[in-house]
């Protein structure tokens, strides 16, 4: 009679490869982001976008005014670009800003239309 086993079972074997497979992706996704986050400073710079110093996926641009942040905004949104015009009172008066968020799933082109876009709206 065969009524218990101390082996792990094929639905727990499966499951832990398929969780360890996803930890391997996550660090190359990890590392797409980086890239990403490197790529989007660097092309910044270049056009003389003013970043705050933030080494994370969230970079912001302060516009100080918030009409002009929300305006920005907007026109971003129009051209299928979203990012949050951050105004008072989540942050000071004055120190408005816009919220980029890269991730890992953007390409290299989404960057460069971003920055592209960026440096005409906030002109």
């Amino acid at each position: 009679d065969y009524t218990y086993s101390t082996a792990m079972s094929p639905f727990i074997a499966s499951h832990t490869l398929a969780r360890i497979k996803s930890i391997r992706d996550a660090n190359d996704k990890r590392a797409k982001l980086n890239a990403n986050i490197a790529l989007f400073k660097r092309l910044a710079a270049e056009q003389q976008i003013a970043l705050m110093d933030s080494n994370t996926a969230i970079q912001p641009i302060v516009l100080g005014c918030a009409e002009q942040t929300l305006k920005a905004s907007e026109q971003l949104k129009q051209q299928g670009i979203w990012l949050t015009a951050i105004r008072p009172p989540t942050v000071l008066h004055n120190t408005s800003r816009l919220r980029i968020t890269l991730s890992a799933a953007h390409t290299h082109d989404d960057i460069k239309q971003l920055v592209g876009s960026l440096q005409k709206a906030i002109a």
